[in-house]
């Protein structure tokens, strides 16, 4: 998965997420929704991939990830999802999240998303990884859930059944002050989890749960770089392969199976794909027979190298090749001493057929060179049109740096201390604007900009909140300002007295 995201950086969300379609390619990666959604979740928490530049992208963790053993690659995903504040968005039928969004009410869209994306949602804090406090005081963090789970697992005697049922009365026995959490649909998560990381087999416990660091392997399999080829146009891989290996045999064959023993199948595609990326009928053989666990002795099976060779015959019989301009000649002599010039080579000069020859250098280019060699060329469109001397090329003028207007610092605070003339106080004028927006009033309103110069205008108020007003003004477009830019707000004398039927500032 973290390969396909280095190979095509997609784009993500608007708020860091994964789309839903990247999310149907993770999918059939893997094929498994909840599991792509899990894979996604926790190599996020890990750091081995994020969003930059509004694009999802692998970071160096990976390639410090690449460098472990098995053994350690599985530590550092244990340790990952122990502090992982992702959470499923569909846990149960009723749609109801548990974690940091379970209220009790139903996760808005936009929440899930983020959620299945391996992020938090918007406006709430990472929770469990760094230690902050919970967004609701009953409520727990996903990172706590899973925390918890894991103390209730490594506490029981190894190879002892564990069941969502059980596992859900101990926690909400043991966790009382933990309120609306939906335990039986937290208990399927993690225990399903468990089984995903190899915590729990066949419904037990495993003895994994006693690894840590200072701990030897405790019977991880070594990666390996060898496969058997089948005469089927398979290969079969014994054990997990190497990184550099399982990228190079998933150019030349497609992935069958998503197992440890993984298997590759040979087809005319997938070995046009190999050749289409610059590997000659040669370079695979010699590959896979270095590769294939039988010896170098063995040899290729018989339908492999009979698909190989009817693949390399249609390959390349039509080329395309980049051209910049196309010269027509009637002596040969001349075309040969072109050929032969020592320029030739810089020029990108060849020859296609009789009396034709083709550059990669552009027609003027092309045009002085032959005028060089004593000949008079003419330049022609594709059509046959003689084409004049085109002007001399100019670049576009670089943009001159534009210094900011100087701040004068005295004209700015004499016009916020213009409130004083107006005889408004700041909560009159916030009095005023609350007035302005429950009765939908035009008002005129007097603010100071960055550089201490005044303006007025009529305007409309569209909202208030956390200290800021916006605003629209007459066919001047929309304004947000902070209040305490705002100098005086002059509600005109026609206006009826305010109703209390009328709409209230969502926050002053």
């Amino acid at each position: 998965m973290l390969d396909d995201i280095a190979a095509r950086t997609p784009r993500a969300l608007a708020t860091g997420g994964v789309p839903k379609r990247e999310m149907g390619t993770f999918t059939r990666l893997v094929d498994d929704a909840r599991l792509a959604e899990f894979v996604i979740g926790i190599t996020r928490g890990a750091g081995l991939f994020t969003t930059r530049g509004g694009l999802l992208m692998p970071t160096t963790g990976l390639d410090d990830f690449l460098d472990l053993d098995a053994f350690a690659r599985w530590l550092l995903v244990r340790d990952a999802w122990r502090s992982l504040t992702w959470w499923p968005a569909d846990l149960d039928a009723a749609g109801r999240a548990p974690a940091e969004e379970m209220t009790g009410s139903s996760a808005s869209s936009r929440a899930a998303s983020q959620r299945a994306a391996g992020q938090r949602p918007t406006g709430q804090p990472e929770s469990g990884a760094h230690g902050d406090a919970p967004t609701h005081p009953g409520l727990p963090t996903s990172a706590a859930l899973r925390e918890a789970a894991w103390d209730e697992l490594v506490a029981a005697t190894r190879g002892t059944a564990v069941v969502a049922d059980s596992l859900a009365e101990r926690l909400s026995w043991r966790h009382p002050a933990w309120l609306g959490v939906d335990w039986p649909g937290v208990a399927r998560q993690l225990v399903r989890e468990a089984e995903w990381l190899g915590l729990m087999a066949f419904g037990r416990t495993t003895g994994l749960l006693d690894a840590t660091r200072s701990t030897p392997d405790p019977g991880f399999t070594a990666y390996g770089d060898r496969f058997v080829l089948q005469s089927d146009l398979t290969a079969v891989a014994p054990a997990p392969l190497d990184h550099d290996t399982a990228a190079l045999i998933g150019v030349m064959a497609n992935r069958e199976s998503h197992g440890a023993a993984a298997t590759y199948r040979f087809t005319p595609a997938s070995l046009e794909r190999a050749l289409d990326a610059g590997w000659s009928v040669q370079d695979i053989s010699e590959w896979l027979t270095t590769h294939n666990e039988s010896g170098a002795d063995a040899g290729l099976p018989a339908p492999l190298t009979s698909l190989l060779d009817d693949v390399a015959r249609q390959h390349g019989k039509v080329r395309v090749m980049t051209l910049g301009a196309v010269v027509q000649l009637d002596d040969p002599a001349t075309e040969a001493s072109l050929l032969a010039d020592p320029r030739a080579e810089d020029l990108g000069l060849i020859a296609l057929a009789p009396g034709v020859l083709g550059a990669a250098a552009e027609p003027a280019e092309l045009v002085a060179f032959l005028r060089q060699r004593g000949l008079a060329p003419v330049a022609q469109s594709s059509q046959g049109v003689q084409i004049t001397t085109p002007p001399s090329r100019r670049a576009p003028a670089p943009a001159r740096p534009v210094a900011p207007p100087p701040v004068d610092a005295d004209a700015l605070a004499a016009a916020l201390l213009r409130r004083e003339s107006t005889g408004l106080s700041p909560e009159q004028i916030v009095q005023a604007l609350t007035r302005a927006y429950r009765d939908d009033l035009w008002v005129g309103v007097d603010w100071a900009d960055d550089n201490g110069a005044t303006h007025s205008h009529t305007m409309r108020v569209l909202s208030m909140g956390s200290g800021v007003v916006n605003l629209v003004r007459r066919a001047a477009g929309r304004l947000s300002l902070p209040v305490t830019r705002i100098i005086a707000v002059d509600i005109p004398a026609s206006a009826d007295a305010p109703s209390d039927a009328g709409k209230a500032p969502s926050d002053t």
